[in-house]
Parts: C-alpha cells; structure tokens; sequence
C-alpha cells in the first residue's frame, strides 16, 4: 500500500473561548475595586460553586463605575452572538454579574451555569499565584482518549486552562464544565462572573 495518500481530518463541533482586555481609559479599576469592598461589607457570601471566599448576589448598582464597565462588557456581548449567527430578532440582550474574592486555599468546583447562553468573568485583581480558570469538554472524550493516549492534544485533553491576568474578559458557552484552581496567594484575587441571554425582541 502507497504511503502517499490524501487524508483529511475535520474537527467537528468547535467550541469558542473568547479573550480580550479593557484599558484603563474605559473605566477606574481602582474605583470599581473600592465599590466592591463596599458591597462586601454589605453582603453576606453566598454559596453555588465555590469552595470558600466571597461570592455577592447578582449586583443591580446604577451610576457607579461598576455598572459602566458591566454596561461597556455588555456592549461587547453583541460582537460573540454575531459569531454565533444568533437571529436579530433575539438582539434585546440581558446581562446579569456578580463579584467573586478569593485568597489562599479557595478555589470553585467544577460547574455550569443554568438559564444562561454565553458566560463569561472579567478579572480585577491576580496576584501571583491565586488560581486560573480551567474547562473541561462536556463531552465522553473526557474519559473515552485518557486511557490510551500518551500526551494530551486539542482534540484528547480532558481539560484546558486560561490564565487569569488583570483586566482580561473570558467569554465562553453556558454550557461548558468549568472550575477554578485553588489559590495559593493570601491576597484577594477580584473577579466579576457574569451570564448573558436574549429574549425576542417582539
């Protein structure tokens, strides 16, 4: 048999992971990590997926330099649904936030996220060491390649992870298993979890 042969390999079912970063021109990080801590002293931690650390109710602020960057986050979101090819008649789009503080020894189960279509998290605050964002495929290839494969690849992996760096946005499917490497940093690392959807604008 001729070892000259045309193969082709067709990876079907991509699944979009979106990155950009916000300049310090768009909003006043500072500002909006000083408002966080206001709303922390206000606000008992609930618990969903993480394992410790603060995590706040969804956030309703108006005319704070918060809502301007979730406003700004918001107008972005159309950009990801026009990747999607999403009908515009489903434009009227919803964004619903919330704040995680992390340190030392906290970390976020793995999990997904309900009544949503794209998620996504905006980090404010890193320090060295203090977790990074971890996806999983929802897909039986997690378990089906790892038994016989002798080095991960883009189609095998069972897991991929994207560093958290300081004012960097992650925008990624609802539908995604995702958690959150414990942190080994006694600093606070900020972050704001957020889910979007639309309804049909009439």
């Amino acid at each position: 048999m001729s070892d000259d042969i045309n193969i082709t390999c067709t990876n079907l079912w991509a699944t979009p992971i979106w990155q950009y970063y916000i300049s310090d021109d768009v909003v006043n990080f500072s500002q909006i990590i000083s408002e966080i801590y206001k709303i922390k002293q206000l606000q008992n931690s609930r618990v969903v997926s993480n394992k410790g650390g603060w995590q706040s109710d969804f956030i309703e602020s108006k005319d704070t330099e918060l809502s301007k960057l979730m406003d700004y986050i918001k107008k972005n979101m159309y950009k990801f649904y026009d990747d999607l090819k999403v009908k515009k008649k489903f434009y009227n789009i919803e964004l619903k936030y919330w704040v995680n503080i992390s340190s030392f020894g906290h970390e976020n189960l793995k999990h997904m996220h309900a009544n949503s279509i794209l998620s996504g998290c905006i980090y404010l605050k890193t320090p060295q060491d203090s977790g990074n964002i971890i996806f999983q495929p929802n897909l039986a290839n997690e378990y089906f390649f790892q038994s016989f494969t002798s080095c991960d690849t883009d189609i095998t992996s069972p897991q991929t992870l994207f560093y958290a760096e300081e004012k960097k946005v992650i925008i990624f499917p609802a539908y995604l298993p995702h958690s959150v490497s414990e942190t080994n940093s006694v600093e606070d690392r900020i972050s704001i979890g957020f889910n979007s959807f639309f309804y049909d604008k009439g």
